[in-house]
């Protein structure tokens, strides 16, 4: 094809001017293409949005396809062929290959018409750079999943975590009953481990959805890894290293324990899946030089490549075969400490690793303070009395039995009326009263209003298997102080919210 000749096109400069003017308004390019021969005369500066040297785009159709992605290139030329021979408008929304290798998207409208002057089909157009707008548009659609996932999480996290609390208590109580060698105790074994997973999926949903009751306290990051060091070990094998470097200098941070470990786990099982062929993960905490903490987590794998670092807190992404991969881990990881006011990093080279850097601020004076912990948590005493408020039958026969299997006399109640009324009829106070969060008739914290006022000497231990914010419309909240367990839980975790409550005595709810 020749180029272009000028006389292709019949534009007086009075015309240009304005046309120029008014693409410029609108932040667009603007061309006239001669269907004819081929020539397109561009307005605007075309090579610097394409990033090419003056006049390097030949001012051709065929030049102009050169730069059309091509992924895009048939169906876009296809198209718009096809609007040109019918006479018609067209809008098209493709990609474009810049000259340094980026990848932008554009929109283009263009109108053909017959120009008598010249005796040729013409096509007035004008193509915008739609980049930010499409990057707007994904993480608006990102935070559409994030919402529906959340809303659906949430939706089923009341019901499933009860379900989790009945099979875990009663799988506890059936592996008691076991000796540790005894034929089939690896059959309940898994079914614990199964439950603890099952549970550990339905944070990582609540979290990065930012629905999961959050428990914060003051935490000494240095004794946070030394106590997760041995299960870290058996979790990367016998093939890997794990080393542990942690400066004393290292501030407190508040955070809530839960999370901070579960961050700890998620990028130390993901350095496991980037060294195949052994290796070592090494943990390291520190002061920044802001007065934040840090928390390193650094592997000899493979390393990130850079596209994939661009997407790798994205939840669902995984780069993980079929079956192996939720593509919750890092988004979780990144949920997590946003949520807990951090920020986190990536420092990866291919071939020679990838280092996770996590910054969290120190914790406030006042946390500290708050957090000095309560007398020493005595034994159960053996006839000590609770009242248990639960308005799920099958959980109330589970957390009854619990409590009864660890000395404690028992009332049960499944709505505050009934619990109100059982109150009244008992020949003594309780010693504890435990209720559900939310409940029909009244939530747990109308029950503690009403204890505040007759019976002011009674603490109160909070549970339920809801999500934040429905705690927060409709159970009033969970606040620091507050004694409170998050279904599910274990034996042993029931068994010490106990004796730690009833040590701790009354404390206001709100």
């Amino acid at each position: 094809m020749t180029d272009p000749d000028p006389q292709d096109f019949v534009f007086t400069a009075h015309d240009e001017q304005v046309y120029r003017l008014a693409l410029h308004a609108t932040g667009s390019l603007g061309y006239i293409w001669n269907v004819s021969s081929g020539a397109v005369e561009w307005f605007g500066d075309i090579e610097s949005a394409l990033g090419l040297e003056a006049t390097q785009l030949p001012r051709t159709l065929a030049g102009w396809q050169a730069v059309i992605h091509p992924e895009d290139h048939d169906n876009v030329m296809s198209l718009m062929m096809q609007a040109v021979k019918a006479g018609r408008s067209f809008d098209l929304a493709y990609r474009v290959l810049r000259g340094d290798g980026q990848v932008r998207f554009w929109r283009e409208r263009g109108s053909p018409y017959v120009d008598d002057v010249i005796a040729s089909q013409v096509v007035v157009g004008a193509c915008t750079d739609v980049t930010a707008q499409q990057h707007t548009e994904a993480q608006l659609r990102q935070a559409q999943k994030l919402e529906a996932v959340g809303l659906l999480a949430g939706g089923i996290a009341h019901d499933f975590n009860n379900l989790l609390s009945v099979i875990q208590g009663y799988g506890e109580l059936l592996r008691e009953e076991f000796s540790e060698h005894a034929s089939g105790v690896e059959l309940v074994d898994e079914v614990l481990h199964a439950v603890r997973r099952a549970s550990s999926l339905t944070r990582q949903l609540l979290t990065f959805s930012r629905r999961q009751v959050l428990q914060p306290r003051v935490l000494n990051v240095q004794a946070v890894l030394r106590d997760m060091t041995g299960l870290l070990r058996r979790v990367i094998g016998e093939d890997l290293l794990l080393a542990l470097h942690t400066d004393d200098d290292t501030p407190d941070i508040n955070a809530d324990l839960g999370q901070i470990e579960q961050v700890i786990m998620n990028l130390v099982v993901n350095a496991r899946d980037a060294m195949d062929r052994g290796g070592e993960v090494e943990l390291r905490t520190g002061r920044c030089a802001n007065g934040w903490a840090f928390i390193e987590v650094c592997d000899t794998g493979a390393g990130i490549p850079e596209h994939v670092q661009a997407r790798m807190f994205e939840p669902f992404f995984t780069t993980k075969p079929s079956g192996r991969g939720t593509g919750l881990g890092l988004s979780t990881v990144h949920g997590i400490v946003h949520q807990s006011g951090g920020t986190i990093q990536v420092d990866s080279t291919l071939g020679k690793g990838s280092t996770f850097r996590i910054e969290l601020p120190p914790a406030t004076a006042s946390e500290v303070v708050a957090s000095h912990p309560t007398p020493a948590s005595a034994a159960a005493v053996r006839g000590q009395l609770i009242l248990l408020v639960e308005d799920e039958p099958i959980v109330a026969a589970l957390l009854r039995r619990l409590l009864r299997d660890l000395g404690y006399e028992v009332l049960v109640a499944n709505a505050v009326p009934e619990a109100i009324s059982v109150l009244g009829r008992s020949q003594r106070f309780p010693d504890l009263v435990i209720t559900d969060m939310i409940m029909p008739g009244g939530s747990g914290r109308d029950l503690a209003d009403h204890l505040a006022v007759s019976h002011p000497a009674v603490p109160v231990l909070f549970m339920s298997g809801y999500t934040a914010d429905m705690l927060d419309r409709h159970g009033g909240g969970i606040s620091p102080h507050m004694a409170f367990l998050e279904k599910p839980f274990t034996l042993d975790t029931l068994a010490r919210a106990v004796r730690d409550t009833i040590a701790r005595g009354p404390v206001a709810s709100t």
